[in-house]
């Protein structure tokens, strides 16, 4: 998960430097997939502390750990809603709302 987090930063600095709308729109696009592993990391860890109540503090941190992650994934995405308003004039940042 760290890596996909450092890896979507990477992209959207690359776009913000090129001023790419459509790179920036393909970072947006892989945000789901960070959200969906912080879900199965975090079903997993629930999981894992039910069954294991000793393991509870260490689940917890790591739990943290993945939640700061994810919205690490969501400050990028608002990086690159930006990076589209800025070269298109585009707000983009509330669409899903208006499905």
């Amino acid at each position: 998960m760290s890596w996909m987090a450092c890896e979507l930063l990477r992209l959207s600095l690359d776009a913000f430097a090129g001023s790419d709308a459509e790179a920036a729109r393909s970072v947006i696009d892989r945000d789901d997939e960070i959200d969906k592993l912080y879900d199965r990391i975090f079903h997993d860890l629930l999981d894992r502390m039910s069954r294991d109540p000793s393991a509870a503090g260490r689940a917890a941190r790591l739990l943290l750990v993945a939640k700061h992650l994810e919205r690490i994934g969501d400050y990028v995405k608002d990086i690159c809603e930006l990076i589209v308003y800025m070269k298109e004039a585009m707000v983009i940042k509330h669409r899903q709302l208006m499905k």
